[in-house]
């Protein structure tokens, strides 16, 4: 069958995978894929970059052709703001913006914003310093649910208040920002009723304590960096939150005193624990386990302190779904804690062990119980060493590992040769990371994905 035998709908699933730019240079072949390539159903995401800029009209084009356009990203100058602002197509289905948050301010944003009736979300990026009467504009947007800053746009304590102010139907906000230094700042949340995810980028225990009072009905709280106030710690700080569900905290988690003490008790419908920067040692391992073993879904932690025999307590909490634990040796046996996990669909798992042995060590962490006939659980087995040995051990290695899988697993001939031919592509170098994939039989019936990283150090 030629591709120009293949119906509508098949040729609009392929050309939805190419950009806008190679979207009009096909448009040129024949009058059928103009036809198809200026369907509407290709342009409901339209970026607007600098290249564009320099044609007007083009962009215009564009815009008429995106009678469905749903999500909307302008990084160009302030040239396109007035072309946008004159598009005859209307932005009326339109559910995100992305623009610099300088463009608040430029005269044809009220005609933008006019026309986004719809609009749920907006991102505001750059490092422009926002004023209150740019945050006004938001005012325009009825419909309004998120509102999303990147790249360290400058929020101070006063635009918060003004954002506070002139969004209270917001349910997501999303903001980067380091100038935010009054503690009772975060008391002006309390305006946004609907307030269920809050992201920050640096927050003190008090202004976490602050946070809880204003919005006691947040699910869902992303910090970068926590600073610890020596007389609040991160566990009386997280007592206010009631109904939070989702907690990540990704740089810097403060003292780790300050989380995991006796008053420690994990928010009682939390299901994602997302702190690996926490180092956890065996006592406050037992604390984690017994806070939320009755509703953990994701797991996200380091467990260099904690010993073997302590990690299968792990085993009690049934209902976890994914799972990334780093800090494991080498003689963990994994697998085995995987298969007592039976909603487990993805996991990653990260072991420290000596560069030389970084494949042999894999065979003293592989336990594997289950018998199935067809692998149905697709492991990328990476091995990083920091002072490799030389190709031929590793091959080696690697080739010991495969037939330590044939002998004690269910693998196809066919998933074997697949592993052995990339294990004959390592090679030389004064680093060495390394993917090789395969399949595994099944070690739960739900776990899909299994990421193993060998770090040699």
């Amino acid at each position: 069958m030629e591709f120009d035998d293949l119906p509508p709908e098949v040729v609009l699933k392929i050309f939805s995978n190419l950009s806008q730019c190679f979207l009009e240079v096909i448009a040129r072949v024949s009058q059928r894929w103009m036809k198809l390539a200026f369907d509407p159903s290709l342009y409901t995401v339209v970026c607007i970059d600098s290249g564009h800029n320099e044609n007007p009209q083009r962009v215009q084009k564009i815009l008429e052709r995106a009678s469905m356009l749903r999500t909307l990203q302008i990084t160009a100058d302030a040239a396109s703001f007035d072309v946008v602002a004159a598009s005859s197509t209307g932005l009326r289905l339109l559910n995100c913006l992305e623009i610099p948050g300088s463009s608040l301010s430029h005269r044809a944003m009220p005609a933008i914003l006019e026309q986004c009736k719809s609009l749920k979300t907006i991102k505001l990026r750059g490092r422009h310093r926002l004023t209150k009467s740019d945050v006004r504009m938001l005012e325009m947007l009825p419909s309004l649910k998120t509102v999303v800053t990147t790249n360290f746009l400058d929020i101070t304590d006063e635009i918060l208040h003004q954002l506070c102010s002139s969004c209270r139907r917001l349910e997501s906000l999303k903001i980067r920002t380091e100038h935010i230094y009054r503690e009772e700042s975060f008391g002006y949340l309390k305006s946004l009723h609907h307030l269920r995810d809050l992201s920050v980028d640096v927050i003190t225990t008090t202004m976490l304590v602050h946070v809880s009072k204003s919005c006691p009905s947040l699910e869902t709280l992303e910090i970068s960096m926590v600073w610890d106030d020596y007389d609040i710690s991160m566990a009386e700080a997280l007592e206010g939150f009631l109904h939070l569900k989702s907690l990540s905290v990704y740089k810097d988690c403060g003292r780790e005193q300050g989380w995991l003490h006796r008053r420690f008790r994990a928010p009682p419908l939390l299901e994602r624990f997302d702190v690996d920067s926490l180092i956890i040692r065996e006592q406050q391992w037992h604390q984690l386990i017994v806070s939320f073993k009755e509703t953990l879904r994701h797991l996200h932690i380091t467990v260099t302190m904690v010993p073997d025999h302590s990690l299968r307590l792990l085993s009690s909490c049934k209902k976890i779904e994914s799972l990334s634990m780093a800090g494991l040796k080498g003689k963990t046996t994994v697998f085995s804690l995987l298969s007592q996990l039976p909603k487990l669909h993805r996991a990653s798992l990260h072991v420290v062990t000596h560069s030389a042995d970084a494949v042999y060590e894999l065979m003293s962490i592989v336990d594997t119980k289950d018998k199935s006939p067809r692998g149905k659980t697709r492991l990328v087995f990476r091995v990083w060493c920091s002072h490799p040995p030389t190709r031929g051990q590793i091959k080696l290695a690697a080739y010991a590992f495969k037939n330590y899988l044939a002998s004690n697993t269910s693998m196809t001939a066919q998933h074997i040769q697949e592993f052995e031919h990339q294990c004959s592509t390592f090679s030389e170098g004064s680093s060495l990371p390394k993917n090789l994939e395969t399949s595994l039989p099944t070690m739960s019936s739900t776990l899909k994905y299994l990421t193993l990283t060998l770090n040699g150090v």
